[in-house]
């Protein structure tokens, strides 16, 4: 057992070689007086499982051995449509990993295919190290209203792209980029146990009726993943406080229990499918910045257009003058009751198509990250011994994070009392 840290970094896989480059980015820079405080997590399934994986992995774990570790469990029964279920479970085994081995107050969670840094606008290299934005997102944690109810600890903070108002996905479609909070909060937005997850069903959710009558001709009749997300999270958040009401639309969670976090200005960046495969790695170099500057307008930076967009990429997005500092987005106007309702509900023309996991296009849209090896020989056996520590790890009790204490409470305690 060791120290407990501050922040835990679980980055789901699987490992593409953009990955490899985060994860190394994270370890190797991390140099400064905030090390210690600061230890990264790669979770994924064995079903990906090559030499090159698990070589990687275990010499990355040897080389950092108090700040790495990796959890590697069998994948689901089912992948679950988008791969939504082996997606969860990396989520929730890599942050209960984090939690009983280093017991971290709070975790950031993100995709395989992004990452956190600063660039120098006059250099174009990564001058800001993964600690330095992470305590940057803790100080302005403390001006963050708490939940207006419910068992939470503080608000999860969310990336914004993801996050859609209408329900033509599903309810409480939420981001998965990126996911910020009190450790026992994100476990809980991943957790296993949340009412009616099944991990051997190709979905656990489904859409409202009023829903199905409007796709009708849509290829998919099923919630999106990050809709999943959102639902069994409320399910979770229900089930630990009776008392608590869940709320009538997507909206009334992000206000309510969320912090939407504006991705730009803490530096976050993803790649698509293209780019990981051409081994695009990380950080980045001048030639990826028109990749950034593209990314930057996928958020939505040309301030928000009422009426035409349904993401609170756009809805919500600082004005330009504030963008590069205000680390969140104010989503408070959308409560406005004067607001024209048609805001809320308009839905996109886009369809979705129900990826299966055993379909070539998606088999091949993580060709590079996802080919698994039969004869794994003695990498396994070392393999084995892993896994069966991190069984025992993970089957005790987790351990709370260590409260801090100031040196006045500290001399008050030591002071006599009086009579």
């Amino acid at each position: 057992m060791h120290t407990p840290v501050t922040w835990a970094i679980v980055i789901k896989g699987p490992l593409a070689n953009f990955t490899r480059s985060a994860l190394r980015f994270y370890l190797e820079q991390e140099r400064d007086a905030h090390s210690n405080k600061t230890v990264v997590v790669f979770s994924h399934n064995t079903g990906c499982l090559s030499r090159s994986v698990l070589e990687f992995l275990q010499r990355l774990r040897e080389q950092h051995p108090h700040r790495f570790d990796y959890s590697l469990r069998p994948p689901p029964p089912a992948l679950g449509v988008g791969y939504r279920n082996s997606q969860r479970e990396a989520t929730y085994f890599g942050t209960r990993l984090a939690i009983a081995r280093w017991a971290p107050q709070f975790v950031l969670l993100h995709r395989p295919d992004g990452g956190f840094f600063r660039l120098s606008q006059t250099t174009g290299q990564s001058t800001d190290l993964v600690s330095t934005m992470l305590r940057r997102l803790e100080m302005a944690r403390a001006s963050w209203p708490p939940p207006t109810s419910g068992p939470q600890q503080g608000r999860l903070a969310f990336c914004p792209t993801q996050i859609h108002l209408t329900d033509f996905y599903g309810q409480y479609h939420l981001d998965d980029y990126c996911v910020y909070g009190h450790a026992a909060d994100v476990l809980r937005f991943a957790t296993l146990q949340a009412p009616g997850y099944c991990r051997s069903c190709p979905a656990s959710t489904t859409l409202l009726p009023k829903v199905l009558e409007r796709r009708t001709g849509h290829r998919c009749q099923l919630p999106g993943p990050e809709s999943e997300n959102g639902q069994l999270w409320v399910r979770a958040l229900a089930a630990d406080d009776e008392t608590w009401r869940p709320p009538r639309s997507t909206l009334e969670l992000v206000l309510s229990q969320t912090v939407i976090l504006n991705a730009y200005a803490l530096g976050y960046v993803r790649y698509g499918n293209k780019e990981l495969e051409e081994g695009v790695t990380f950080p980045f170099a001048n030639t990826s910045l028109p990749a950034i500057t593209q990314y930057s307008e996928q958020f939505g930076f040309k301030r928000r257009s009422r009426g035409t967009m349904f993401s609170l990429a756009t809805q919500c997005i600082p004005p330009t003058s504030e963008r590069a500092e205000s680390l969140t987005y104010n989503c408070t106007w959308l409560s406005d009751p004067s607001l024209d309702s048609q805001i809320l509900r308009r839905e996109p023309a886009k369809d979705w198509d129900c990826p299966d996991p055993s379909a070539p296009s998606m088999q091949l849209k993580w060709k590079s990250a996802c080919a698994p090896d039969r004869d794994l020989g003695d990498l396994l056996k070392r393999e084995k011994q892993h896994a069966d520590a991190q069984t025992r790890l993970v089957a005790a009790p987790p351990t709370a994070p260590a409260q801090t204490t100031s040196k006045r409470e500290q001399a008050l305690k030591r002071a006599p009392k009086s009579r």
